[in-house]
């Protein structure tokens, strides 16, 4: 699979609030919840299979559920996937800027100390090296 991934940003606790589900292309109306931090990485078309199956095993093995969605745009199919602890988003994940490069944002109103290792095992399943 040949994912270029280029972190993006980590966002400190609090400094940002995104709002998870706010939009119309969101499965439902979650509360609004702090945007803690955002990865970036290149997906082929024909990769996003594999996406596909590594966040599947990844939800599996963190005891998540994986939701899938997307919508078309501009002539092109815009990926959504949802990744939910307990009903409540954890990370979310689309291509609706590039349809070559997925961003993947994380959400918690959990402390960094629940919430960091979980995502930094998901990077790692991404393609991030430390």
């Amino acid at each position: 699979m040949s994912w270029y991934p280029r972190l993006v940003s980590i966002i400190s606790t609090g400094s940002a609030i995104a709002a998870f589900g706010a939009c119309n292309d969101t499965p439902d109306e979650s509360p609004r919840l702090p945007a803690l931090a955002v990865a970036s990485f290149h997906v082929a078309p024909n990769d996003i299979p594999a996406l596909r199956q590594a966040l599947k095993k990844f939800a599996k093995a963190e005891h998540l559920t994986l939701l899938e969605d997307g919508f078309s745009q501009r002539g092109r199919r815009v990926g959504q996937f949802y990744l939910r602890k307990h009903a409540q988003p954890v990370v979310y994940i689309d291509n609706f800027r590039d349809p070559l490069r997925f961003e993947a944002t994380a959400y918690s109103l959990e402390s960094e100390s629940a919430w960091k290792p979980l995502w930094l095992r998901l990077l790692s399943v991404l393609g991030f090296k430390d």
